[in-house]
């Protein structure tokens, strides 16, 4: 739960370096032009430990979409910005979409032990890992399993060119 706190932590700095970047008028005024690149370096190393338990489209989505959300309040409502329908509703639209995505229960990184069980015991977590041989790709560990995301394995072979364009001017000459 502490995780959700760091973020909604970011969220505010976040909140308070973009109304520093309004405020500091093009980088005329020195210090919100300060506090915005201070606010915005401790909001990223926030959201980077975030990272580590929470998925990235999640805690983007999240992070993004409140903020834009508040920002957009903010705007209306102390900088005399315009307000109308669609906006307001897009802004409901952006906070329903961080509530659902909120409130789905898959929204949290797999423990490490599990995914390390799995790859110990040979099993994959569905939708999530795929066993995959590698062959090519990583030709000094020939005949090994990693657990990759799934992906298309079989990629279509790029035809080389017969002649390169040197070779083709030379025999132009």
């Amino acid at each position: 739960m502490s995780n959700w706190i760091y973020l909604l932590v970011a969220i505010v700095l976040e909140i308070l370096a973009t109304s520093c970047m309004k405020l500091s008028e093009g980088f005329s005024k020195v210090l919100p032009s300060i506090l915005m690149f201070v606010l915005y370096g401790i909001c990223f190393t926030i959201m980077t430990f975030v990272l580590t338990k929470i998925e990235l489209g999640v805690v983007y989505a999240i992070w993004s979409g409140l903020g834009t959300a508040v920002i957009s309040a903010i705007g209306i409502f102390w900088l005399n910005e315009s307000a109308s329908l669609v906006k307001i509703g897009a802004i409901l639209l952006i906070i329903i979409g961080v509530a659902i995505l909120k409130l789905n229960p898959e929204s949290s990184i797999l423990d490490e032990k599990k995914l390390f069980q799995a790859q110990v015991t040979g099993m994959t977590i569905p939708e999530t890992t795929q066993a995959v041989k590698t062959e090519e790709a990583l030709s000094p560990a020939e005949n090994t399993v990693l657990l990759m995301p799934q992906m298309l394995t079989n990629y279509p072979k790029l035809e080389q060119p017969s002649k390169t364009r040197s070779e083709q001017l030379e025999n132009q000459t």
